[in-house]
């Protein structure tokens, strides 16, 4: 946040608005991929014996894709905690009358990157386990 101090109140201003629309676009797109994730993993598991056949090839895909699915679903709800959990912080801090960094501790960080990678490659999965099996 020194980076911050540096700025004028317009820019300050402006730079508030960016980092807000930026915000509520990021925990838009959380809260599309763990909608998806959670239709995608109920409907496969729901329907499962729709779409497999009896002796199917490579079902560790369609396993390896629920897994997919699933640390999406954990990972997206973990940062939907992080922003929770800085919105307390902050909240403390205007209590206390102190200023933090404003930043998410790295074990929040590391969820980001986790959802970012799991939902493609559940899809993947499920794509080539479909492919191979004529789905």
């Amino acid at each position: 946040m020194s980076e911050y101090n540096h700025l004028d109140i317009k820019e300050k201003i402006e730079f508030d608005e960016a980092t807000e629309k930026r915000n509520k676009a990021y925990y838009s797109f959380c809260d599309k991929i763990i909608t998806l994730s959670t239709g995608f993993l109920a409907l496969t598991v729901t329907f499962k014996n729709s779409f497999v056949s009896s002796e199917p090839s490579l079902l560790s895909f369609l396993f390896l894709s629920w897994a997919g699915f699933a640390i999406s679903i954990l990972s997206t709800t973990y940062i939907h905690w992080g922003k929770a959990w800085i919105y307390n912080q902050r909240a403390n801090e205007i209590f206390k009358r102190k200023h933090g960094t404003g930043n998410l501790p790295h074990r929040f960080s590391i969820a980001r990157y986790v959802m970012f990678f799991s939902f493609p490659i559940a899809i993947l999965c499920f794509a080539v386990f479909a492919i191979i099996n004529n789905i």
